[in-house]
């Protein structure tokens, strides 16, 4: 079974892959990110590291999805004069459901979910003329990726700007393969293994339930095929992880 992650119990049962990770900062440095740059966040996850990261780094604002998640919060910041309210309805529909600091003029969810999918982009939030800076996805990118994923994204990306994403690039066994681990005092488990195109992964430690999720083994070929038609690719190795930078035609 399966459950929606606390940022608590992501943390707890995550811990291995949050600590040994690319650092978020990392991330952002590698699409030149720069003080007043429009950030999209794909895959954001329970943490939302990024995305508060871009936020204190003084992103004009930022837009949140994790698209494995039934719902999230979205964190946007914007421009003392609200334009990027008032030049898009989607998100002036969003504003009732948001607060604002009359000293900072910074506008924050409170305690509000807003439910889309990446995948189909029905989004109201996406609408056209809206673009971004920056787009990062980190280690979520296996989740989402297709052809028409990207030809929409490609439409959200300034020319001359950065879609920054990382995966992992060996191929999973497809028998299960089970591990366990301790960090802190705390036992882990975790299994994965692959079915067709799909790597099923479990994972566990004393004291939570599971987390079960599903996501797409993409080998580079298909990466590379499904960008270069928008973007100028850079790959960068780094052991079992692959890093893509990718400034839009």
């Amino acid at each position: 079974m399966s459950f929606h992650l606390s940022p608590d119990d992501y943390w707890s049962l995550y811990a291995k892959y949050i600590t040994d990770g690319t650092p978020p900062e990392n991330m952002l440095n590698w699409a030149d990110f720069k003080t007043g740059d429009r950030v999209l966040d794909l895959g954001a996850g329970a943490l939302l590291r990024i995305s508060k990261l871009a936020f204190l780094k003084g992103a004009g604002y930022v837009v949140a999805i994790d698209p494995t998640y039934s719902s999230w919060i979205v964190d946007i910041r914007v421009d003392p004069d609200l334009s990027v309210i008032e030049s898009f309805p989607a998100l002036k529909s969003l504003y009732n459901a948001m607060y604002v600091d009359e000293h900072t003029h910074h506008i924050y969810l409170d305690d509000h979910t807003i439910q889309f999918s990446l995948r189909t982009y029905s989004d109201p939030l996406f609408v056209d003329g809206m673009q971004f800076d920056v787009a990062v996805c980190q280690q979520a990118v296996n989740y989402w990726f297709d052809k028409e994923t990207i030809e929409h994204l490609a439409m959200l990306i300034v020319p001359g700007k950065k879609f920054v994403f990382n995966t992992f690039n060996t191929l999973p066994p497809t028998t299960p393969n089970y591990k366990t681990y301790n960090i802190n005092g705390k036992v882990y488990g975790e299994a994965f293994y692959l079915v067709r195109d799909m790597v099923h992964h479990w994972q566990g430690r004393e004291g939570l339930p599971p987390h079960v999720t599903s996501f797409r083994w993409i080998p580079r070929s298909e990466f590379t095929n499904i960008l270069d038609p928008y973007f100028r690719v850079t790959l960068i190795t780094e052991k079992n992880s692959d890093l893509y930078v990718c400034v839009k035609k």
